[in-house]
């Protein structure tokens, strides 16, 4: 294919790989660090914050609680919902506004026609449609309703990812008050052993501790990725469905490019978009 649109990347081919995939268990890595050294410089022993029945309570409790929320089948979901956070790509803008530029010059010169050719070379499924429904002179509402409708159904599945996230955060800060419960009430069993008094104190509180940690540092955080991604997507989207329409009437590449430049939120020169290669 010819034109100024430089080759494809694989993921819906215009979409960029984070510069910093992981950064979410990157930055709660730090995040715990951070505790634990401001702990440790105030004379506490690391291993105290360790404790393994705790971690059952909260994370038991947690996904029990997000399991009875959303459903088994959203919450078996979670592996997928964590990955998309992790290593989801952001759109290309630049790459994306060149291609679109590209496709109203091809319309304007060869004829609408030829975007059936540019349709299957196409690896973004969602221009791939908006070509082939401007090739089969569709009407512009018409092209405008089904569009917007294939935007919801791609940014309604991370909207369902970001709802698990955001349960899990609510419901963790909670276990961890009930895990305290629990591990008080085994402390005052305990009234009359002054040795093991402490510990389990310390081991109740610890259960608060995860709770609101894993809450602010993983799970609310990750729900939060994953509602921006989505709106992010969505104004990409929709910047597509604004060309396409431009297209569909036939505006010049000039029109197209500037019509773009002004929707990225990224700086994007018109007169670069025109340039072939």
């Amino acid at each position: 294919m010819t034109g100024c649109l430089t080759p494809r990347t694989h993921l819906q081919g215009m979409d960029t790989k984070p510069k910093i995939p992981f950064i979410t268990i990157i930055a709660a890595v730090v995040g715990f660090g951070a505790m634990l050294f401001g702990a440790m410089m105030e004379g506490a022993n690391v291993m105290a914050f360790f404790n393994i029945p705790a971690l059952l309570i909260i994370g038991g409790g947690t996904c029990g609680a997000t399991m009875a929320a959303v459903g088994l089948d959203k919450f078996l979901k979670i592996g997928k919902a964590w990955m998309t956070a992790q290593q989801a790509a952001s759109p290309n803008w630049e790459a994306t506004a060149r291609e679109l530029v590209r496709a109203a010059d091809i319309v304007r010169k060869e004829g609408a026609l030829k975007l059936q050719d540019e349709a299957r070379e196409q690896e973004d499924e969602f221009l791939k449609m908006a070509y082939n429904l401007i090739a089969d002179g569709t009407d512009a509402n018409v092209i405008r309703e089904i569009l917007w409708a294939k935007i919801e159904t791609e940014t309604h599945k991370l909207k369902e990812y970001a709802d698990i996230f955001a349960k899990m955060g609510g419901f963790a800060p909670t276990m961890g008050i009930i895990g305290t419960v629990m591990g008080l009430t085994h402390a005052l069993m305990l009234l009359n052993e002054p040795d093991s008094l402490g510990p389990a104190i310390a081991g109740a509180f610890m259960a608060t501790f995860y709770g609101v940690s894993s809450a602010n540092l993983l799970w609310t955080p990750t729900g939060d990725r994953i509602t921006a991604l989505s709106k992010e997507r969505k104004e990409w989207r929709g910047m597509m469905v604004a060309a396409a329409m431009s297209i569909q009437r036939g505006d010049s590449s000039r029109d197209v490019a500037e019509k773009l430049s002004a929707m990225s939120p990224v700086p994007l020169d018109p007169d670069e978009l025109r340039k072939k290669d």
